[in-house]
C-alpha cells in the first residue's frame, strides 16, 4: 500500500493515523460501517480506503439514518479507487447535528479493498461495524466535514442578539461560539460593552478565525473600562493580537492595578518584539502590577524563543535574570537564557557555575537535567567540575545523574574516589542511575575506610538494572575477602536476585562464620527446597556452634515453604538418630514446621527415647502438632503421672486440639471424651469447656452443665454453654435450651452474660 499525499486541508489532519492503524479487506465480507455522532451541521463524510496500491477495485459508500439502515440519507458508487484515497459522500443537503451510520459495501473489481480501522480505549456507541454486527472498541478510519450554520438558523440568532429577551440572547452567544461565522463579528461585537453578556460575546469571538474580531476588539479597547476592559484583554491575550500591542503599551500606564496587570499579561501572551520592547520599558513598574509585569515578561521571552527569535528573547531573559527582578523571576529567566543562546549558553552556563548564586545554578543545572539532551553536553559539564565549591560540585554531580548519560562515569569516578564527603556521596548516588558502566566503580569503593561511603556505594550497586547487579553480586561472593563476600550477600538479599542459589549454598561452608551467618539469613527470606540438603548439612557441620540457631531457622522457613513435605521430611530425618543429640534436636523442631506422616513418625519415635536434649525437643515438637495425627502418642503421656510436667504439657495440648475448630469435629469430641477424665485442676477445666464450646450438640452441652455449680469454673461454664445453645437454638433441641438457660441466668454473675442468655431465651421459650 502507498501514502498518497493529499492536498485538501481536511485530509491532511488524517495522515498521521495510518501509522497506528490496521486495514481491514471488504472481500471476505458483505459490508464494513461506521456509527458517528456530528456534533455540527454535516456536509459531507469523506472515508480513506486502502486498495493495496491498485487502482482497479471499486465500491459502494452509503450514508444512512442508523445501523440498522433504515433510512438513505446518500448513496455513491465509486470505481478506480486510487490507494488510500479518502472518498467524499455528500448528502443533496446538509444533515443537522446527530447520530449517523455510514458503510461501503457491493464491492467490485479482483483485487483488495476495504478501510483502516483504529483500536479504541474504551467500548463506545460510535464504533465500526462488520456485517452488521458492532465491534465497540474499533473505529474506522474517517473524517466529517462540517456545513456551515444554515441561512435561516443564523439570521434567527442574530435576530436573537440585537433583542430584549436575555434566555434567548443568551443561548443565541452560546450557539454562535460553536457555529459562529464573519457574518456574527457585528453583533456579537456589540454586546462587548453589556456588563450582562460581555464574557458570552467574547467567548463566542475568540474562536472565530476572521481578521474582523480582531479589529472589533481593537476599537472595543479604547471604549471599555474597569471589568469589562480587563475581560477584553484576557481575550485579546488568547487571540495573541499583536496589532493591539500599541493599546496596551498605554494601558500599562493606567492608573487601575487590574486594567495594567491584564495588559501586561496581554503583552506577554502576544509574544512580539514589540510587546517586549514596551513590556521592558515598563519594568519594573508600581508595586501594583510589578508581579503581572514581571509575568508578562517572562511570558514574552519564552513565546519569543518559541518562535525562534533567539536574540530578543535572550536580551528580554538576560534583563529578567538580573535584580531588581524577584529572585524566582531571575531563576526562571536563568533557565530561559540558557536555553536561548542554544550552544552558546555553555558559556553562561559555566559563568554561572562559579557565580555562586544558588538560585540561578539550579536554573542552569535544570537545564542540564532536563533540557539539553545534545551529545557533548555531558563532558563540558563535567569538565567545570574542578575547583568548584562542594556545594556547586554537588549540585552538578545530581544532574549529570539526571542526565544518565555514561560519558559522567570517568568524571564521578574522580569525585567519588577523594574529596569532601558530601561530594563522594553525591558522585556514588548519580552513578547508580548510570547502568552497567557504574558497577567498576562502586564496587573498590565498598572497601573505602568511611562507613557513610561503604553503605552509600552499596546502596547504589543495589539500585542498578537486573543483569549487572547480579554480576557484581557474583564477583563479590568470589572475594577473597570476608567483608566483600558479606556485601555480595547483602546485595542478593536486597534485590532478591533470582538464581543465586548455588552460590548461596556454597556460601553455607564459607571459612567466615559472619558469611555463614549472612548466608543463613538471606536463605530464610529467598531459599527454596533446592537449598534444603544444604542448609542441612550446614546445620549438621555447625553441630550446634554459633551459626546453627540461624541455620535452623533458616531450614525451618525454607522447609515450611518447599511444598512435598513428604519428600523433605524424608531428607531431614535421614539418618537423624546418628546425629548429635544438638543436631536431632535442631532437626525435629524443623520437622514440627514441614509437618505430614513422615515428619510425625520421626518425632513420635524421638519422643520415647531416653531423657535428654532430643526426647524434651520430640514432646515440645507433639505438644505443638497442628493435626490430630499427634493425639495417639500425647493421650499415653498425657495419662502417665510419672512424666510431670510433660503430662501436663500433652494435656493442654490435647485440649488445644479439642478447641481447634479448623479441625474435623468428630476428631476432635472423641478427644474430648479421651481427656475429660485426666482433666482435675481448675486451668485444664477452662481449657476444656472453651473446647466444648466449640461444638453444637446436646451431649457438648450436658457435658458442660457440671462445671456450673463450682465457682472457679462458673463463668467459663456459663459462657461455654452460651456458645452451644446459640448453635442449637434454631434446631429441634431448641426448647430444651430453656432449663440450662435459665441456670445461666440465675447463676452468672457477668451482666453481659446474662443479658446474651435472656436473649437466647426469648428465641427458644415456646409462645
Amino acid at each position: 500500500m502507498r501514502r498518497h499525499v493529499l492536498t485538501a486541508g481536511l485530509l491532511l489532519a488524517a495522515l498521521p493515523l495510518l501509522a497506528a492503524t490496521t486495514p481491514e479487506t471488504l472481500n471476505d465480507r458483505t459490508r464494513l460501517g461506521q456509527r458517528f455522532t456530528s456534533l455540527r451541521h454535516l456536509a459531507a463524510v469523506a472515508v480513506c480506503v486502502p486498495s493495496w496500491s491498485d487502482n482497479e477495485g471499486g465500491l459502494t459508500l452509503t450514508l444512512w439514518d442508523t445501523p440498522e439502515r433504515g433510512k438513505n440519507l446518500a448513496s455513491r458508487v465509486v470505481t478506480g479507487v486510487r490507494d488510500n484515497e479518502y472518498v467524499e459522500l455528500r448528502p443533496a443537503e446538509p444533515l443537522p447535528p446527530g447520530s449517523y451510520y455510514w458503510e461501503i459495501s457491493d464491492r467490485t473489481g479482483t483485487t483488495r479493498i476495504g478501510l483502516y480501522c483504529n483500536e479504541l480505549e474504551a467500548e463506545s456507541a460510535d464504533c465500526a461495524w462488520f456485517d452488521g454486527q458492532p465491534a465497540a472498541k474499533r473505529r474506522f478510519l474517517f473524517q466529517l466535514v462540517a456545513a456551515s450554520l444554515p441561512r435561516q438558523q443564523l439570521t434567527a440568532l442574530l435576530a436573537a442578539l440585537a433583542g430584549t429577551d436575555a434566555e434567548l440572547k443568551e443561548a443565541a452567544c452560546r450557539q454562535l461560539a460553536v457555529f459562529g461565522s464573519a457574518e456574527a463579528v457585528p453583533a456579537l461585537a456589540a454586546l462587548l460593552a453589556d456588563a450582562k453578556f460581555a464574557h458570552l460575546a467574547r467567548y463566542a469571538l475568540e474562536g472565530l478565525a476572521d481578521p474582523a474580531v480582531d479589529v472589533a476588539f481593537r476599537e472595543a479597547l479604547h471604549k471599555l473600562t474597569g471589568r469589562l476592559l480587563v475581560g477584553l484583554l484576557n481575550s485579546v491575550a488568547v487571540r495573541r493580537d499583536g496589532g493591539a500591542v500599541g493599546r496596551l503599551a498605554e494601558l500599562l500606564k493606567v492608573a487601575d492595578p487590574e486594567v495594567a496587570g491584564a495588559a501586561a499579561v496581554a503583552l506577554g501572551r502576544i509574544g512580539t518584539p514589540a510587546a517586549a520592547a514596551s513590556l521592558e520599558a515598563a519594568l519594573p513598574g508600581p508595586e501594583s502590577v510589578r508581579g503581572e509585569l514581571y509575568e508578562g515578561a517572562l511570558e514574552c521571552a519564552s513565546q519569543l524563543l518559541a518562535a525562534g527569535r533567539s536574540g530578543p528573547a535572550t536580551a528580554l531573559f538576560d534583563r529578567l535574570r538580573l535584580p531588581p527582578a524577584p529572585r524566582v523571576v531571575q531563576r526562571a529567566a536563568t533557565r530561559g537564557a540558557v536555553l536561548a543562546r542554544g550552544p552558546a549558553g555553555l558559556a553562561l552556563l559555566q559563568q554561572l557555575l562559579r557565580s555562586g548564586d544558588s538560585e540561578q545554578l539550579w536554573a542552569a543545572m535544570w537545564v542540564v537535567q532536563q533540557e539539553w539532551p545534545q551529545p557533548g553536553i555531558t563532558l563540558a559539564v563535567a569538565a567545570e567540575l574542578r575547583g568548584l565549591p562542594a556545594a556547586t560540585q554537588v549540585a552538578v554531580i545530581e544532574a549529570l545523574g539526571h542526565r544518565r548519560d555514561r560519558a559522567a562515569v570517568p568524571a564521578l569516578q574522580q569525585c567519588a574516589s577523594a574529596g569532601e564527603l558530601p561530594v563522594r556521596l553525591a558522585a556514588v548516588r548519580a552513578l547508580a542511575k548510570l547502568g552497567p558502566a557504574a558497577a567498576p566503580v562502586l564496587l573498590p569503593l565498598l572497601a573505602d575506610a568511611t562507613p557513610e561511603l561503604r553503605q552509600a556505594a552499596l546502596a547504589s550497586l543495589a539500585a542498578l538494572p537486573a543483569e549487572p547487579l547480579a554480576a557484581a553480586a557474583r564477583e563479590l561472593l568470589a572475594h577473597p575477602e570476608a567483608a566483600r563476600r558479606r556485601d555480595g550477600l547483602a546485595l542478593v538479599q536486597r534485590r532478591s536476585l533470582p538464581a543465586m542459589g548455588d552460590l548461596l549454598a556454597a556460601a553455607l561452608r564459607d571459612p567466615a562464620v559472619e558469611v555463614r551467618q549472612d548466608a543463613a539469613k538471606v536463605l530464610t527470606e529467598l531459599g527454596g527446597a533446592a537449598q534444603v540438603l544444604a542448609l542441612r548439612e550446614a546445620l549438621l557441620t555447625a553441630a550446634g556452634g554459633p551459626p546453627a540457631a540461624g541455620l535452623e531457622s533458616a531450614l525451618a522457613a525454607v522447609a515450611g515453604r518447599a511444598g512435598a513435605a513428604e519428600t523433605v521430611a524424608a531428607q531431614l530425618a535421614d539418618g537423624l538418630p546418628l546425629l548429635a543429640p544438638v543436631v536431632q534436636a535442631s532437626l525435629l523442631r524443623v520437622l514440627g514446621t514441614v509437618g505430614g506422616q513422615r515428619a510425625l513418625q520421626a518425632v513420635v519415635a524421638a519422643s520415647g527415647g531416653p531423657a535428654g536434649e532430643v526426647r524434651t525437643a520430640a514432646r515440645e515438637v507433639l505438644c505443638d502438632w497442628r493435626t490430630t495425627a499427634a493425639a495417639p502418642t500425647l493421650l499415653p503421656l498425657a495419662r502417665d503421672a510419672a512424666a510431670g510436667a510433660d503430662a501436663l504439657k500433652a494435656l493442654r495440648a490435647l485440649l488445644r486440639l479439642a478447641g481447634d475448630a479448623d479441625l474435623p469435629a468428630d476428631q476432635r469430641w472423641a478427644l474430648c471424651q479421651e481427656v475429660r477424665p485426666l482433666v482435675q485442676r481448675e486451668a485444664e477445666q477452662k481449657l476444656l469447656l472453651a473446647a466444648l464450646g466449640t461444638f453444637a450438640t446436646r451431649a457438648a452441652l450436658d457435658l458442660v452443665l457440671p462445671y456450673l455449680e463450682p465457682a472457679a469454673t462458673r463463668e467459663e461454664a456459663c459462657s461455654a454453654l452460651l456458645a452451644v445453645a446459640d448453635k442449637l437454638a434454631g434446631g429441634a433441641e431448641a426448647a430444651q435450651l430453656v432449663a440450662p438457660l435459665t441456670q445461666v441466668v440465675q447463676r452468672s454473675g457477668n451482666a453481659e452474660t446474662v443479658k446474651r442468655a435472656q436473649a437466647l431465651l426469648a428465641r427458644v421459650t415456646p409462645q
